[in-house]
């Protein structure tokens, strides 16, 4: 070993000589070596040390030598540090993983060294697991998911895990399962689309999983494809790596009851906002999507592997059927084309009662006005989409949800449903302010938008999305503004904000803030509709636009911000709840939004300095 590395040691550990005691194992296609060495007079006896050397040629043991595979590889080394630099001590005792005692890299050599897992308690390592031995490791896997939950992988990879389909087009190349293979980037969409993202461990192997004596307690190594991604992937990835065919099945549910259960404790202790029977219920749903894009990843890697068997065979056909209920891209343009009619229809019937004097009504709501009130102008534009839409609803099969009309819940039943906001911003029209639009969204089942149209029909401007087909304004394709940061930031607010006891604690801690970043200031800009609100983020950047989770019911609802969620998700653009999750737009127990809040941001450098001044207004 490098002479300078041999110092690194001796100073991290104030060692007086270090020696080397065995090699534990080599590093995948000849990079290197994880180590023992033993130490005179420093702080512990022994460390590890993971001594990467990058080779001048790559012999991959599958025949995977390209370029790419060696970018992938030195990649996951630096995240690596990363990792142990910036993120590993969010861990506890629940989670644990070795300490870090020394990084040092340089162009072609990583050291990092760290404590001797085998002298602090975890001697054990196990080629086949038992039940406690898997409950052990789930339990990690379920700690390690709800401390970080909702954080952003900065450093990390954007999607963890080694077998992520943007860094393996050579296996998806070589996949010979054409169903498979066009499937993959929609398997993929789908678990990257998860409402609840955490970070992953990427690897989590039953090797790579160190055993107390007793195997009650476990820690876990190897953390070169940490990043953003749903749980699912390291617990499918996990049980995966433990269990033979026969048993997949037999102990599947039992282990899933297992994790989820230690996961909602774990909730509980690290991340209590966040509603763990929500998260279950998302990600149940999402194992089999997870077992799958390992499947599809290993078909065309190893076609040969143990691991493909007819349990993952018929797991993954369950998951194709249900992709294959996906609308093409035909189906989608005609979709679209149906909703902008009827934005553009409702639009013309608002614009003739514009200057004349309307009754408002009150309806049941939430807690401020703008949830309370209803003219017949929001009935006639509905009528008027409900008509255009309603055949395509029975072509199709979806549902229909509506501001004016009974939620009939079939929206939790069908594929998708369609959601309608005919007037959005009904106390700006009714002072003859603008503010007002047509707000129109297709959505998923799970609750992703597909389509988004808002139709303001002040300016007669018509702002479309659909997914995956980009971004257009009044029929041309575009896209946002760049952010230019010598200039104010706008804080876009609805009125209740800014009528709210808090809200000039929120500017004035708010200010610093934005002064930081290289913002001039901060001006505030009231347009009460929601729709507009979000589309004037957009539009003018620099802007924000937020409502912070609140216990009352309120705070906007899910016609309120689909179609826009639907927008800034196709522009690139950030829309999410509060607590940076996308926003929750099929909602099983209520229509409000008022549980998690919303976030509309083009900046994301803003958003966790805003997600830090709820605390301001936590008792709204």
């Amino acid at each position: 070993m490098n002479n300078d590395f041999q110092e690194v040691i001796r100073s991290a550990t104030t060692a007086v000589e270090c020696f080397h005691i065995e090699d534990i194992q080599s590093l995948w296609s000849g990079y290197g070596k994880i180590m023992r060495y033993g130490l005179k007079g420093g702080s512990c006896e022994r460390v590890v040390v993971k001594h990467v050397k990058l080779p001048d040629a790559a012999h991959h043991p599958r025949g995977w030598d390209t370029d790419l595979s060696h970018q992938r590889k030195v990649k996951s080394y630096h995240v690596e540090s990363a990792w142990y630099r910036g993120w590993a001590g969010y861990c506890d005792e629940t989670c644990r993983v070795p300490a870090c005692l020394a990084l040092d890299e340089n162009d072609d050599e990583f050291l990092m060294v760290f404590e001797d897992l085998d002298a602090s308690g975890f001697p054990v390592r196990k080629d086949t697991a038992s039940m406690l031995d898997m409950k052990a490791c789930l339990r990690w896997l379920a700690n390690f998911h709800a401390i970080y939950m909702g954080r952003k992988p900065d450093g990390l990879w954007k999607v963890g895990t080694y077998w992520h389909l943007d860094t393996r087009p050579d296996e998806l190349e070589a996949l010979d399962d054409p169903e498979l293979k066009a499937a993959a980037k929609q398997i993929d969409e789908r678990l990257n689309s998860a409402q609840y993202q955490t970070i992953v461990h990427g690897d989590a192997k039953l090797a790579n999983f160190c055993f107390s004596e007793k195997g009650e307690k476990v820690a876990a190594v190897d953390f070169q494809y940490v990043g953003g991604g749903c749980g699912m992937k390291d617990v499918a990835y996990f049980i995966g790596s433990c269990l033979y065919e026969e048993d997949c099945e037999r102990y599947e549910s039992q282990l899933l009851d297992y994790y989820f259960s230690e996961l909602k404790t774990a909730l509980a202790k690290h991340n209590g906002d966040v509603d763990s029977n929500d998260v279950e219920n998302e990600w149940r749903e999402l194992f089999p999507v997870a077992w799958t894009d390992f499947h599809r990843f290993m078909k065309g890697w190893s076609p040969g592997h143990w691991k493909i068997h007819g349990y993952s065979e018929r797991i993954s056909r369950q998951v194709l059927a249900d992709i294959s209920k996906q609308l093409p891209e035909e189906d989608l343009r005609y979709l679209s084309g149906c909703a902008i009619s009827a934005a553009k229809q409702a639009g013309e019937i608002i614009k003739s009662y514009a200057s004349k004097k309307v009754d408002v009504k009150q309806k049941d709501g939430g807690d401020s006005l703008a949830s309370q009130v209803v003219t017949e102008v929001d009935l006639l534009s509905e009528k008027a989409i409900v008509d255009i839409l309603k055949p395509a609803c029975e072509k199709f099969g979806h549902a229909l949800l509506t501001e004016e009309s009974a939620d009939d819940m079939a929206r939790l039943e069908k594929d998708y449903f369609w959601c309608v906001d005919p007037m959005d911003g009904t106390l700006s029209f009714i002072e003859s302010t603008p503010g007002y639009a047509v707000s129109i969204a297709l959505v998923s089942r799970s609750g992703e938008p597909i389509i988004g149209v808002v139709y303001d029909p002040v300016t007669d401007t018509l702002i479309s999305a659909v997914k995956g087909q980009g971004v257009y304004r009044n029929s041309e394709p575009w896209q946002p503004g760049s952010i230019e940061k010598d200039r104010p930031l706008t804080l876009v607010c609805d009125r209740g904000f800014t009528e709210n006891d808090c809200f000039i604690q929120v500017y004035e801690a708010l200010k610093p803030v934005v002064l930081a970043q290289g913002y001039t200031g901060i001006e505030t800009l009231e347009k009460n509709g929601a729709a507009m609100n979000a589309c004037y983020v957009l539009e003018n950047p620099p802007a924000v636009y937020f409502k912070f989770p609140k216990r009352t019911e309120g705070g906007g609802s899910l016609w309120d911000f689909a179609a826009t969620a639907a927008i800034f998700n196709e522009a690139g653009c950030c829309a999410t709840d509060f607590y940076g999750q996308p926003l929750d737009l099929n909602r099983a127990d209520s229509s409000f939004m008022n549980h998690r809040g919303v976030l509309y941001v083009m900046d994301t450098s803003l958003s966790r300095e805003i997600q830090g001044l709820y605390s301001l207004c936590s008792e709204e």
